[in-house]
């Protein structure tokens, strides 16, 4: 049997992703940095 178990759940589907300032306000003058993780598990062989 495959499959995802546990936490943090994985969904798999297209989402907005959604920046906010979080108590300030975005003026245009700055720059926003994203940093993007991927990783592929393979199950052990037999």
């Amino acid at each position: 049997m495959r499959g995802l178990t546990g936490t943090p759940l994985t969904y798999y589907a297209d989402t907005n992703l959604v920046l906010t300032a979080g108590g300030g306000s975005f003026d245009g003058s700055g720059s926003v940095r994203l940093a993007v993780h991927y990783a592929e598990l393979t199950l052990p062989r037999a």
